[in-house]
């Protein structure tokens, strides 16, 4: 065999697709995904995709759910202190902006990171303020206006961001869950 071809037999190609198709989301988020691409990273043709992955839309899926699991992982990390909860969000969002954007849409079904707060249940209207305030700076972090400030600004917005949450959620004394 020439020096410059491969084996005909990869071994464990479903996961070596999926690398690279979580390499390509890495760099250029989910558009970047697609079975020819997969293959010809995995050094396979595109064919060969097929019998791990019925279609784009499940090797995406399959994206997906690393992406989810490592930033749900990322945040565990810091469960149920606001603060940190929201800092490992964030970080990855600017740390990871093609698998934030790749995982983003579609977050793990049942996962409710700021449904517990610094130790309190929030009810659902400041679970959802607080959720759509962490994911509204994150997105901005990620792919928005401020993706390119320095990170001591970006600290010092979160800081604010999570003071006036903190704040809001004592003085307006939102419902909290019995649960």
């Amino acid at each position: 065999m020439a020096a410059t071809e491969r084996p005909y037999h990869h071994g464990d190609l479903r996961n070596a697709l999926l690398a690279a198709a979580i390499e390509l989301a890495a760099s250029g988020g989910p558009d970047a995904i697609s079975v020819r691409a997969a293959a010809r990273a995995a050094g396979v043709a595109p064919s060969a995709v097929y019998r791990h992955f019925d279609d784009r839309e499940h090797l995406l899926a399959a994206v997906r759910e690393h992406a989810a699991n490592r930033l749900a992982s990322a945040m565990r990390q810091g469960a149920g202190a606001l603060c940190a909860t929201a800092k490992a969000y964030i970080c990855f969002a600017a740390t990871e902006p093609g698998l934030f954007r790749t995982v983003s849409p579609r977050f793990a079904p049942g996962h409710r990171p700021f449904q517990v707060v610094d130790g309190v249940r929030l009810g659902p209207a400041a679970e959802m303020a607080v959720w759509s305030s962490v994911h509204g700076l994150a997105v901005l972090v990620s792919d928005g206006p401020l993706r390119d400030v320095p990170g001591a600004v970006r600290d010092e917005a979160v800081e604010r961001m999570l003071a006036a949450l903190r704040h809001s959620i004592r003085e307006t004394q939102w419902p909290v869950s019995k649960r």
